[in-house]
């Protein structure tokens, strides 16, 4: 008995221990931390007028206030802000088949991907956008918080938009895909634009 209140002592202390330590490392970066996250803010609010009325921007708050503790265990928390911004082109969509519009490739750590499609005028049937790790037309290794489908409407144009929280442990590439079944090719549009955390 008295072995196992020695152990449960050396327990509790190394509990605390641990505690104080976390508090400590809060304590100490917490500016930086602080600083960090209001240039990322920056950084997505000054590409907010490209993305207009399509610009999901209370997703994007709601990745932004949630600060979590994972976020501190990658990259370089001073890159923070860093980001890139692709110049889109357009490219025929075939009907019914998952086709890739935009691409990017991320170092390794902590990003914020916020996608977007522009499918031409068409009233027939839905269109889809989703974020995978696999090019081509596999329908595969789908992000799900990127995904967005939408009913086509008459003689308009139609939008999709996502936005995901990815953590890359190495070099790796994303592809937006579109996919439409209006009964024929359609010219898309897409963008990824990938603003690093850390």
């Amino acid at each position: 008995m008295p072995k196992l209140k020695e152990i449960a002592l050396d327990i509790v202390k190394f509990g605390r221990t641990h505690d104080e330590e976390a508090t400590r490392f809060l304590k100490s970066n917490e500016q930086r931390l602080n600083e960090n996250f209001r240039r990322l803010k920056e950084a997505t609010e000054e590409i907010m007028a490209d993305f207009s009325d399509y610009y999901p921007k209370s997703e994007v708050d709601t990745l932004l206030s949630a600060k979590a503790d994972v976020i501190t265990s990658y990259g370089d928390l001073s890159k923070t802000g860093e980001r890139q911004y692709p110049t889109p082109s357009a490219v025929s969509v075939p009907d019914s088949t998952y086709t890739d519009v935009a691409s990017v490739t991320l170092g390794a750590g902590v990003w914020v991907l916020i996608a977007k499609i522009r499918f031409a005028k068409n009233g027939t049937g839905y269109r889809y956008q989703r974020l995978s790790t696999t090019a081509g037309s596999s329908g595969s290794n789908f992000s799900l918080a990127m995904n967005d489908t939408v009913v086509a409407f008459a003689d308009d144009i139609v939008y999709t938009q996502g936005v995901d929280l990815v953590v890359a442990t190495t070099e790796k590439t994303y592809y937006l895909k579109a996919w439409q079944n209006s009964g024929s090719a359609l010219s898309c549009t897409g963008r990824i634009v990938p603003i690093r955390i850390c």
